[in-house]
């Protein structure tokens, strides 16, 4: 099966989540989400579920964006591509009224956004097996780490939510699949969890020190941005989700530099080198934006002649292909959980 290593995940997650959050272009976004569903379709394997449930989820997230869009609508009498009916249930407040491009496009990017944040997660759960992102997960928060054990586990969780949802369906049950579905799914991660256990128990200075640097990392970000410390150079060029990104990998740095962290983490191979490829080549790109002229592509006003950024554009392209390329291999190790 296709076993991607955690770190290299990680790193892709965030830029791309970075990118999705902090683009405007309806087009950029369309091909990212192309790219995405081409590399859940290329990848395959056992864990192919998480990615079905990724579409499923992001699916929904669409119908969502679009009825916000009909239901509060921003546009103006004389733009409107419709006129939806309104009603006011008080001072202030309409539902309905003009539709016009703006809003079409605000609503288009939107949803897009949210169909490609899941579907990173929902491909880097098919990629990642869950032993390699509980491992990931207990070097960098360590006794905080059960908090991520849902989407650590979402590879594995999401074939066992995914047989439980079959079954409910054959049995006819209609109503209680979703229910069946989603406690299926959280039973089945909890069981992973449990299964893969640390071999070796936490040294408690080791366990304090990872507290520290968890909470400084959550914390220092924002102070800093509330009390106006970070010089302008830095507030100017970098989005929050920028911050939250370097934070996260501040943190994961030294978790992996304290004793005790998991053998797994090191042992790189030389199929992961496509995907790392890609995960720089897509940080430089967003990162060096400005100086490749590439900001006005990627935030264009609403209305705008649309082009796409070739630097981000080329990176996101060739995801699909460093999947690929990956091919099928042993997997770093399968756990199995009966829910």
């Amino acid at each position: 099966m296709t076993d991607g290593h955690p770190l290299v995940w990680l790193w892709l997650v965030l830029a791309g989540t970075t990118i999705a959050l902090n683009s405007t272009n309806p087009l950029l976004l369309l091909l990212l989400v192309a790219a995405l569903i081409a590399s859940g379709f290329v990848a395959g394997g056992p864990r192919r579920a998480s990615f079905v449930t990724a579409l499923g989820v992001g699916l929904g997230a669409t119908l969502v964006w679009t009825l916000i869009t009909l239901v509060l609508p921003r546009g103006a009498a004389d733009d409107a591509l419709v006129t939806l009916p309104s009603w006011s249930p008080g001072p202030g407040v309409t539902f309905g009224g003009p539709l016009d491009l703006g809003s079409v496009i605000t609503g288009l990017v939107g949803a897009l956004r949210a169909v490609a944040v899941v579907l990173l997660f929902g491909v880097a759960g098919q990629l990642v097996s869950a032993r390699g992102w509980l491992a990931l997960s207990r070097c960098t928060l360590g006794a905080f780490s059960p908090a991520t054990h849902t989407l650590a586990t979402l590879g594995e969780a999401s074939v066992e939510a995914f047989h439980t949802r079959q079954r409910i369906a054959q049995q006819g049950w209609g109503r209680g699949a979703a229910r069946g579905w989603l406690t299926s799914l959280l039973l089945a991660g909890r069981d992973i969890a449990r299964a893969d256990r640390a071999t070796t128990a936490p040294r408690p200075g080791v366990e304090i020190l990872r507290s520290v640097v968890l909470v400084t990392a959550t914390v220092a970000p924002v102070l800093l941005l509330a009390f106006g410390v970070l010089p302008p150079v830095i507030t100017n060029n970098l989005y929050g989700t920028d911050i939250i990104a370097i934070a996260v990998l501040m943190v994961v740095a030294v978790g992996l530099a304290l004793p005790g962290t998991p053998a797994l983490l090191g042992r790189w191979r030389f199929s992961d080198v496509p995907q790392v490829l890609v995960a720089l080549l897509l940080t430089a790109a967003w990162v060096l934006r400005d100086l490749l002229n590439q900001s006005a592509a990627l935030t264009p006003p609403a209305g705008a002649a649309l082009s796409l950024p070739w630097a981000v554009a080329a990176a996101i392209v060739l995801l699909p292909l460093a999947v690929g390329l990956s091919g099928q291999r042993a997997p770093r190790r399968t756990v199995v959980a009966h829910a």
